[in-house]
């Protein structure tokens, strides 16, 4: 996914804000790495790994040939070709040109605005994030944008949070809204909810809330919610 995806206007149906939260929150940090080429360096153990995940040689791999190349087994609802020929125009005509004066001008403020989604994210979840997949990702995005930057160092410091389990789990209650204009940042509100891990986590989860205030001997009863809620 182009980072030009962030800048998209709300009109159109394929606007951020119509994605589902995870997923938008998992792409969101690709599309920056995508649009600056990041490319790691090239280690042993990334040699070892292109070995064990690949059928063929890397170097041998024709990745305009193999771009909708997928297991049958995972191919859950074939691409239509409109799709195809949509997803092959960008690379081939559209890509080179947004890297090119004077379109890469709008790559790179479409890489500022993608940035400013994945602080503003980081920041509302105490640099926990919605999950672990984008943890990693967004937290690779930061230390890309500046190595040795305080967003760098704020995501480090969360990711003990990821290793540490309780025996029962972490039960906290959301006390407040995502700050600013979390709508522009295709929030919604989230005061009052339950989410998956932690209060820093920040999002609100439907099923979580709703197993939260179920009336049986295994979940918080009422009460104990409205006490909480004044705490």
């Amino acid at each position: 996914m182009p980072p030009e995806f962030w800048i998209l206007p709300s009109f159109l149906p394929m606007n951020p804000a119509k994605m589902w939260c995870y997923c938008r929150m998992v792409y969101m940090p690709m599309s920056y790495l995508y649009g600056k080429r990041f490319v790691g360096p090239i280690t042993p153990l990334i040699l070892q790994l292109r070995v064990e995940l690949y059928s063929q040689p890397y170097d041998e791999i024709n990745w305009k040939r193999v771009r909708h190349l997928c297991a049958k087994e995972d191919l859950y609802y074939p691409h239509p070709w409109v799709q195809d020929l949509m997803w092959d125009s960008l690379n081939i005509c559209t890509e080179p040109l947004l890297t090119r004066w004077p379109f890469n001008k709008l790559r790179n403020k479409a890489l500022e605005v993608t940035m400013k989604h994945i602080h503003y994210e980081d920041e509302n979840s105490r640099y926990i994030t919605i999950g672990c997949v984008n943890k990693v990702l967004c937290m690779l995005a930061c230390w890309v944008e500046d190595p040795n930057g305080s967003y760098f160092k704020k995501h480090l410091a969360r990711i003990p949070d990821y290793l540490w389990v309780a025996e029962d789990g972490m039960k906290m209650q959301v006390k407040d809204n995502p700050s600013g204009d979390f709508k522009g940042m295709y929030r919604h509100i989230s005061k009052g909810s339950w989410t998956f891990s932690d209060q820093d986590h920040g999002w609100q989860v439907s099923d979580s809330t709703a197993d939260a205030l179920k009336q049986d001997d295994n979940a918080c009863r009422l009460p104990d919610i409205f006490l909480i809620l004044f705490l």
